[in-house]
């Protein structure tokens, strides 16, 4: 039970997380006087990759395009089921509070249904933007976001180039047998491998570095103490 109320909590922070996001989208900033009009433009993570992968200003604003399109998809579906997603977290609430089970039960699955729908249509639009580019591309790609994730994950262990450059490696060699494999447990087990491999490069005090807990942010209003 505790585990269906959490990921249907979870369903619901997901699906009023992108609704928030599509509604609180920040303008174009705007330019300066003079300035050259940014052809592609890119934002984010996707103006990081463009530069990564050294794409051309012709290959670059077809990707913009693309990405333009990924976000219009996720904003107007947003927007089209924002008083729906509203009233069925307010209805979640109060089937919670009456320990109705039925209707709470009931309320999970047209949750599910919206966020299954919400995947796919970001998955289709998704797929768009990996389409402009070329085979050798989207693999660049895939490497760069799994090594990516492998610097967020040792960002503790503080790595050297030494090693980052062998994380590197072996971030290539996984994101080439992921591209071959459609099973979830594979994946799963292939990224398990690429963690071990990369954990194997640490020495004894980056491994020490990485068992010590995250430092505790202070509390958003936290003012510091004026000097005496």
């Amino acid at each position: 039970m505790l585990r269906s109320k959490g990921l249907c909590a979870a369903l619901v922070v997901s699906l009023l997380a992108s609704l928030a996001l599509a509604q609180d989208a920040p303008a174009k900033p705007k330019r300066a006087k003079g300035q050259a009009k940014d052809k592609s433009a890119l934002r984010g993570e996707y103006a990081i990759v463009a530069s990564e992968l050294k794409l051309s200003e012709e290959k670059k604003a077809e990707f913009a395009k693309a990405v333009e399109a990924l976000n219009t998809a996720r904003s107007e579906w947003a927007k089209a089921n924002a008083a729906k997603l509203e009233e069925l977290a307010k209805a979640l609430k109060a089937a919670r509070d009456a320990k109705d089970k039925d209707k709470t039960k009931e309320i999970q699955k047209q949750l599910t249904e919206l966020k299954a729908q919400q995947e796919k249509i970001a998955a289709d639009a998704q797929a768009k933007v990996r389409a402009v580019l070329t085979p050798e591309q989207q693999t660049q790609w895939d490497v760069f976001n799994l090594y990516r994730q492998v610097l967020r994950r040792y960002s503790k262990a503080e790595l050297t180039d030494q090693q980052k450059e062998k994380a590197k490696v072996l971030a290539a060699e996984a994101a080439k047998q992921l591209s071959a494999s459609t099973d979830a447990k594979a994946a799963s087990a292939l990224k398990k491998d690429l963690d071990q491999k990369v954990a194997a490069l640490l020495t004894p005090e980056q491994t020490e570095k990485m068992k010590a807990p995250a430092a505790k942010k202070p509390p958003k209003g936290d003012k510091a103490e004026p000097k005496k």
